[in-house]
């Protein structure tokens, strides 16, 4: 048995990545809607930091998302703070969340070729091991642009939540691409469909690795999230002629 990992003071190490060069040096705050049924139900909040200034460039990704949803005669509450860094390959990540006033930790950290897991329960700890080949990569990987294991990569994904600490298995595969409308502009997106044991989830990227738009079940909820400002334009991201103000999607062609 490996040694515990600590789950409240976790030292978690930096990723060095291969940054595209329009986003270096730079802080990037993307920030989501989360709708149910079209209706807003919360928010998601990404910072990624990317510091070059050792000999190989390091990003650091934090997110906090909150759901606060009335659906029929059911309150629901969600509370999410998540760190994430990686060493050229999938994300090691610290969660914590608040489900309906039930919280618990779950940290993640790959080292020498195999996964570490720790969670803290209301039962108390517990620690499990798992094989390099058995996680392909982790939600936290979903939402960094600089990812080392990007999803459209892939064509089968184990997929390790950091939500629910499960390990799900699926198959990826490219679906119609979109132009969203994002305030003043419209961002060409592709998008990339996971189908898991809980459902199939979708996933639109723009040019740069950015995701703009997902959809997927997050804790028995069907959920819609959608960047609430286009992302920041890099050398492959295009104009996309603007026709009525009324369209917000429109099919792209492969």
């Amino acid at each position: 048995m490996p040694s515990p990992l600590p789950l409240r003071s976790a030292r978690i190490g930096l990723l060095a990545l291969f940054a595209t060069p329009a986003l270096a040096d730079e802080d990037m705050r993307l920030e989501y809607q989360i709708t149910v049924k079209g209706q807003p139900v919360g928010t998601r909040v990404v910072d990624i930091h990317l510091d070059e200034s050792g000999k190989e460039p390091v990003t650091i990704l934090s997110a906090r998302t909150r759901i606060d949803a009335t659906i029929g005669p059911v309150s629901y509450r969600y509370d999410q703070r998540l760190t994430a860094s990686t060493e050229g390959g999938p994300a090691s990540f610290q969660s914590v969340i608040n489900d309906n006033g039930t919280s618990w930790e779950l940290q993640a950290r790959r080292i020498g070729g195999r996964w570490l897991l720790a969670e803290q329960t209301t039962r108390g700890p517990r620690m499990r091991e798992a094989a390099g080949h058995e996680i392909d990569l982790s939600t936290a990987d979903l939402m960094n642009p600089w990812s080392a294991v990007p999803l459209k990569d892939l064509s089968d994904l184990q997929l390790l939540s950091a939500e629910t600490g499960d390990v799900w298995q699926g198959e990826v595969t490219a679906v119609e691409g979109k132009v969203v409308k994002l305030g003043k502009r419209r961002v060409a997106v592709q998008g990339l469909q996971w189908r898991s044991p809980e459902g199939p989830a979708t996933f639109y990227y723009d040019a740069e690795g950015v995701l703009v738009r997902y959809e997927m079940r997050l804790m028995g909820l069907s959920i819609q999230a959608s960047l609430t400002h286009a992302p920041p334009k890099g050398p492959d991201t295009f104009a996309v002629p603007i026709g009525s103000p009324t369209v917000d999607e429109l099919p792209l062609t492969l």
